[in-house]
């Protein structure tokens, strides 16, 4: 009995093993394509909606030619094959340059037009939103705001899209091409590519000025006049007004750098009118700089070739102490500029004026003759550029070269310094100054002007006027520098005097 219940149970195990294996085999497999047929058609959506469809599909180097109509605007760019060098290379080679041939009120960037090209032959779309379309208003097709292109390609072939309404989610622009139906959302990147607007195919390069192209630097600020000064060569400049005085050097450093690879960050408007300059500042700039260019410069503004002068105008800020709303005189384009070089629009004017009273170099000096306090110096230089073990200097007759101070140091060019050496105290450019000077220098050089008479004129008790030539240089400098110890006039004749006695002396005895 044991036996045969034994054999039941091993039966009854391999009949639920047999049809676990008819279950898994024969039926799930069944039961689970069911469940995929079922998932199918999502899978199939995603995959449609990954899938991106060519608009134009047309390659960008076959395209000869795109006319763009957009806000009121028509663009025609043109492709030519022109010969070109690279930087740094004898070797001309052949590129593509895209122009506009309908227009030449603005300069243009190839480049950028270049994108709106090569983005027409290449605009995809996600998906076909209607492919019968009976509304095409509803779309923004034919509205004021719709853009049209159309492309002719070098087999003669002609290929347009009408670029519409931003759909609902703001992520695509509706698009249909030739003139059709179907109706299919194209990429957003390419669309406004495609719907150029002045402002952004301009040309953002301005200029690029070097210190040997220019003659003349002429700043204003807040519609007056503010200095003029011109470059006399080998890196001197000389202001004009408001002080006739060396342009100072910091000044004149910061005023090159500026002029050197200036380019628009964006322009804002292209043909602004009275209310857009009145906008941005232009109507009254702020700041106006104006550089004449030598003859025979060969400077570019925007696109064009030299011109006689190059004038920047400076608006409203548009981020403080940043950038700047500025345009090029001449033109109604406005643009926003980086005011990371012009860090000298509102320095005082003082601080475009040479530190000095009258300051040169001593290799250019041949004589000088002295006048203060009832006496009269005369004395000889003879210095060239270059060594000094030749130079030879004498003070009323007498040689003066080799005296020295305690610490080694030659007498006559720590007391040349203190003729030299009298800084500006401030300017005051609208005085009628009078008087006879208590000081004077006269300078007889090896260049022109060949003779400079620097004259101090009491101006009160602590003030001089500075004279040059007779004329006010509109300049004042304190007295009290010319007793100033160890840099003064006068301590610093008193020492050389003190040691021509001694060594007057020494030969004596």
């Amino acid at each position: 009995m044991r036996r045969y219940r034994s054999a039941l149970i091993l039966l009854l195990i391999l009949a639920v093993m047999s049809g676990g294996y008819y279950f898994y085999n024969y039926i799930w497999p069944t039961l689970n394509a069911g469940a995929a047929e079922e998932e199918d058609p999502t899978a199939s959506a995603a995959s449609a909606a990954s899938t991106s469809i060519n608009i134009v599909d047309r390659k960008s180097d076959e395209l000869s030619e795109l006319t763009v109509r957009y806000l009121s605007e028509e663009y025609v760019l043109h492709k030519d094959k022109v010969m070109e060098k690279s930087a740094g290379s004898s070797t001309e080679r052949e590129v593509t340059r895209w122009s506009l041939t309908n227009r030449n009120d603005f300069p243009v960037d190839s480049s950028k037009l270049s994108t709106a090209a090569t983005n027409f032959c290449i605009i995809t779309s996600s998906k076909i939103v209607e492919e019968y379309a009976s509304d095409l208003s509803q779309y923004g097709f034919g509205s004021p705001g719709a853009a049209t292109a159309v492309g002719t390609f070098e087999d003669g072939t002609e290929v347009s899209i009408e670029i519409g309404d931003k759909n609902p989610t703001n992520d695509a622009y509706y698009v249909r091409r030739d003139g059709g139906n179907t109706v299919y959302l194209g990429s957003t990147y390419s669309s406004e590519k495609i719907m150029i607007q002045k402002s952004e195919i301009a040309y953002l390069s301005l200029f690029d000025i070097e210190e040997p192209d220019v003659a003349r630097f002429e700043m204003t600020r807040g519609g007056a006049p503010l200095f003029n000064a011109y470059n006399r060569g080998d890196y001197v400049w000389e202001l004009e007004s408001p002080v006739i005085a060396p342009l100072n050097g910091t000044a004149q450093g910061m005023i090159l750098e500026s002029l050197r690879g200036v380019s628009a960050m964006e322009y804002v408007a292209i043909g602004a009118g009275p209310e857009e300059l009145a906008q941005y500042g232009l109507d009254s700039p702020k700041y106006t700089i104006l550089i004449e260019l030598s003859e025979g410069s060969e400077v570019s503004v925007g696109t064009g070739d030299g011109v006689g002068s190059v004038e920047l105008l400076i608006g409203s800020e548009k981020a403080v102490r940043s950038s700047v709303y500025a345009m090029m005189g001449g033109t109604n384009d406005v643009f926003v500029l980086s005011l990371a070089n012009f860090g000298y629009l509102d320095k005082p004017i003082k601080e475009f004026v040479d530190a000095f009273a009258y300051i040169v170099n001593i290799n250019q000096v041949d004589h000088i003759r002295a006048d203060f306090d009832g006496q009269s110096i005369m004395i000889d230089i003879f210095a060239e550029m270059g060594s000094t073990e030749d130079d030879q200097f004498f003070i009323d007759g007498m040689d003066v070269t080799d005296l020295t101070n305690e610490k080694d140091r030659s007498l006559f060019r720590l007391f040349y310094q203190a003729l030299i050496g009298v800084t500006i105290y401030d300017l005051e450019t609208d005085a009628t100054p009078e008087g006879e000077a208590e000081i004077t220098f006269l300078y007889e050089l090896k260049e022109e002007p060949h003779t400079m008479l620097v004259e101090f004129v009491p101006k009160d008790e602590r003030l001089y006027y500075v004279f040059r030539n007779d004329v006010y240089a509109g300049i004042i400098v304190e007295k009290r520098l010319f007793d100033k110890p160890e840099e003064g006039l006068r301590p610093m004749y008193a020492q050389i005097k003190e040691a021509m006695e001694a060594a007057s002396a020494a030969v004596a005895a």
